[in-house]
Formats: C-alpha cells, structure tokens, sequence
C-alpha cells in the first residue's frame, strides 16, 4: 500500500503502527517530501524501515522551510 499524505498524518499512523503513546505523533519533525516505509505484515509486530528519508533531494530542498530563492 501506498499512502501519500501530509507529515501529521504520517507521523500518527506510524506512531499507532508502533505502539507508541497516544500524542506522541505531534513530537515528531517531518521535513517536506520525506519518505516514510513501515513494514506491516499480519503475523508480525510493525517495523519502521525508513522514517522521514530525505537522501531522495538535493541538499538545498532538505528541510521544513522554502527555498531561500523563494521566500518572500
């Protein structure tokens, strides 16, 4: 399954597939575009592969701010 979504619902569905406490999905950074990969099977408990993976963009578009060109 593929789900494409904004941090904060990333950053909640990975904390329930973890079993995390309840909240804590809003102590999470989330950069834009990062990557996310869970691994979920019915047999076995969650297991996080990638958490907000980046190494995907160039240096510069890395992080929660705009480029510096585009910042008004």
């Amino acid at each position: 399954m593929l789900l494409i979504s904004h941090g904060n619902l990333i950053n909640w569905f990975v904390t329930r597939a973890l079993g995390a406490p309840p909240g804590s999905w809003m102590t999470l950074l989330d950069y834009h575009c990062g990557l996310s990969v869970l691994l979920l099977r019915s047999d076995r408990p969650a297991v996080l592969v990638a958490y907000n993976d980046v190494g995907h963009l160039p240096p510069d578009l890395r992080g929660v701010d705009l480029p510096a060109e585009l910042r008004a």
